[in-house]
């Protein structure tokens, strides 16, 4: 390979540096942040091309009193290698650092995701073609990092979203609505809602047990060791099943409901009695959110709420970053997501 594997770790390094400087505004455009990096003209086209949603991300959460004020990318356990005729491959460990200002107040968050980038060789001059998730060898991530958190739900016995929930209500930039709280104290048949927050808060960064597909399975863990709700014994594809593959069996397997986003919403909708919150600013720690992405007919992406600051959801989840924001996630999906629904279960 031309110029050796030192010198595309170096190229990776400086476009994701490039990028971080979009991120938080050091630079206000792609072409900015590529200018100040001698590896300009390698990674200058695909900066370019997420340029749009990277600048229109920065400046949405400016309305929401969000702001990066620091973003860095370290390289871990890289290997490059020659891929086709004219092509190298880097295949690395990715952590992303960010430290979001939130009405105020600094929060680091850190996500760490295995990344591959291809570049094509042509007449001897390298040039920075795509990245991609290598856990899912060959999908292109969107410029807005969305397939990091999209997963697809298992079949359930109910085929699509059941009606008689009224989703969190979005406003015409994509946002929730402001408000003030209703009155109204939770009571006891409910969950333990900080308890649900609390597990998920210090356990977000675990390792994950399903790569690329475990954001439902770190919620039910959640709602179990954290919030107190009681596993169900039913067959793993019904609806009314809840619980954790056994572990004292050879046959080991969760129910659907617990480890996908769509099979969770509808046993906590119509076997779980829960409240729903169609205000984000009713939300509480411990509540459930559930995302429907554009084109599907189901919920495929589910986090826990693990605090509100400043009427700011914080959210933690296993998926594109543990520790974020329900603005976050909808400014870096901008017209991905189409609809948001939060429940908050009962106990029995």
């Amino acid at each position: 390979m031309t110029g050796g594997a030192a010198r595309y770790k170096d190229y990776v390094q400086a476009y994701l540096s490039a990028r971080n400087k979009v991120t938080t505004g050091v630079s206000l455009t792609a072409e900015d942040a590529a200018a100040e990096s001698p590896h300009a003209d390698v990674f200058r086209d695909l900066l370019g091309v997420q340029e749009d949603t990277v600048v229109g991300t920065r400046e949405a959460l400016a309305t929401q009193s969000h702001a990066y004020i620091g973003a860095s990318s370290a390289l871990k356990d890289t290997t490059v290698l020659n891929g086709t005729a004219g092509q190298v491959l880097v295949r690395s460990t990715v952590v992303q650092t960010v430290t979001t200002r939130i009405n105020g107040v600094d929060e680091v968050a850190e996500n760490s995701g295995y990344r591959r980038f291809v570049f094509n060789i042509v007449t001897g001059a390298a040039k920075l073609e795509s990245e991609a998730d290598d856990i899912e060898s060959g999908q292109t991530l969107s410029t807005t990092a969305a397939a990091g958190s999209q997963v697809a739900a298992t079949p359930a016995d109910v085929p699509s979203v059941p009606s008689g929930v009224e989703t969190i209500a979005l406003g015409a930039d994509g946002f929730p609505l402001p408000g003030e709280p209703e009155a109204g104290v939770q009571t006891a048949s409910y969950v333990n809602g900080s308890g649900t927050a609390s597990w998920a808060l210090s356990h977000a960064y675990d390792k994950p047990e399903f790569w690329g597909n475990d954001c439902a399975n770190f919620v039910s863990k959640s709602l179990y060791y954290g919030g107190g709700m009681k596993m169900r014994d039913w067959a793993f594809f019904q609806d009314r099943a809840w619980w954790k593959k056994n572990t004292w069996t050879s046959w080991k397997k969760n129910s659907y409901t617990w480890s996908a986003a769509q099979n969770l919403f509808v046993r906590m909708f119509n076997y779980r009695q829960p409240g729903y919150v169609n205000r984000s600013y009713d939300l509480r720690p411990g509540d459930i959110l559930f995302f429907q992405y554009t084109g599907d007919r189901v919920y495929n992406h589910t986090a826990v709420v693990r605090g509100i600051q400043g009427g700011t959801v914080k959210i933690a989840q296993h998926g594109y970053a543990p520790l974020s924001t329900l603005p976050d996630i909808l400014a870096r999906n901008k017209g991905e997501i189409v609809a948001v629904a939060a429940l908050r279960p009962r106990s029995r």
